[in-house]
Parts: structure tokens; C-alpha cells; sequence
């Protein structure tokens, strides 16, 4: 199981790796741009690397590419729509939140980031891959 982390502030990925590692979850990348989490993406093999990915969690706020803007992109490939996306954000403007939803993110967690909130959150996030993927097969 693959969680991929995008953060453009690097102690924000640091806490989160902590905390996922601390939880069991060992299978993590981090990316400190939507630029690169395309790069990734779309290596060498890119369907390969999307059945390895199960959930990403990604900043709203980030220079070039937002969050929000890399989730719609995220949904305009086929074969990586359905990895779950769950926002992870400082923003209290509950528009933004709507509108990161609306963009194809499942869920949204605010900052700072609550431990038992976020595993839950994560967890459900996975159970719902692995049904997508039961179904698709």
C-alpha cells in the first residue's frame, strides 16, 4: 500500500511521515510540489505506478500548481482518477474546502494535523481503493 504526501513545506512532510510511520504505514513518498507528484505519476511505467498508489494526501496551498488544480488533473487520467485524495490544509475558508471536493478530493483534514484523525481518515480513504479495485476486476 502506497500513501504519496505533497506538501510544499517540508516540516509538514516530516510530521506527517512521522506520524504514518509511527502508525505502521512504511510504504510513503513525499513530493514538495504538485510538479512533482506529475513526475512520479507519469514515470516510465505509469500504470504500474498507479496500482502501487492508494491514497495521496495533498496541501491546498502550494506556488505554481494548488492542490485543488493538481486533484482536477488528477481526474482527467484514467487510470489514477480513482486514488483517493484527501486534502490536508491550514485554510479555514470553507469555500475552498468545498470547491477542493468538488475538484475530486474525498475528504479534507485541517492543520494542525490530528493523529487519530488522520489515520481514521486514511483508513477510510484505503477501504475505499480497495473496493474500487475489487470491483474493477
Amino acid at each position: 500500500m502506497g500513501i504519496l504526501i505533497v506538501d510544499d513545506n517540508e516540516a509538514n512532510l516530516f510530521v506527517i511521515e512521522k506520524l504514518l510511520n509511527r502508525a505502521g504505514y512504511t510504504d510513503l513518498l513525499s513530493f514538495t510540489s504538485a510538479h512533482d507528484l506529475f513526475g512520479y505519476l507519469e514515470s516510465d511505467n505509469p500504470y504500474i505506478v498507479a496500482e502501487q498508489v492508494d491514497c495521496i494526501l495533498m496541501d491546498i496551498m502550494m506556488p505554481e500548481v494548488d492542490g485543488i488544480d493538481a486533484c482536477r488533473r488528477l481526474q482527467q487520467i484514467p487510470h489514477i482518477k480513482d486514488i483517493p485524495v484527501i486534502f490536508v490544509t491550514a485554510l479555514e475558508d470553507s469555500a475552498k474546502v468545498v470547491e477542493a471536493l468538488d475538484a475530486g478530493g474525498m475528504d479534507y483534514l485541517m492543520k494542525p494535523i490530528n493523529k487519530t484523525e488522520l489515520l481514521a481518515r486514511i483508513r477510510v480513504a484505503l477501504r475505499l481503493k480497495y473496493e474500487k479495485d475489487w470491483h474493477k476486476k
